[in-house]
């Protein structure tokens, strides 16, 4: 269970690092610090039965790679990626 609990607690540090960039109002703004508050009080309740430095390596280690892989993604979809000089040039024709 305690394992769990740091694996929930990373990957939802996976979460609020990706929603600190979509963040610009008070509602998503309190989703993330939400997120926040629920990731580490997980990482501090598991450090209490686990070590701390294993608790902490593993959660910034699935923080870290969880967030690259899932930034990575974003900015690869074309979706999300809008070429606005080409949008605009559409437009004017």
């Amino acid at each position: 269970m305690t394992w769990l609990k740091v694996i929930i607690a990373g990957l939802l540090e996976i979460v609020w690092v990706t929603s600190l960039n979509q963040a610009h109002s008070l509602t998503s703004w309190s989703f993330t610090l939400l997120m926040i508050t629920l990731s580490f009080y997980l990482v501090i309740s598991a450090t209490k039965s686990l070590a701390v430095g294993t608790v902490y390596a593993l959660f910034v280690g699935i923080g870290a790679a969880g967030g690259s892989v899932v930034v990575k993604h974003i900015k690869t979809n074309t979706y999300l990626n809008v070429d606005y000089r080409h949008f605009r040039a559409q437009v004017n024709y």
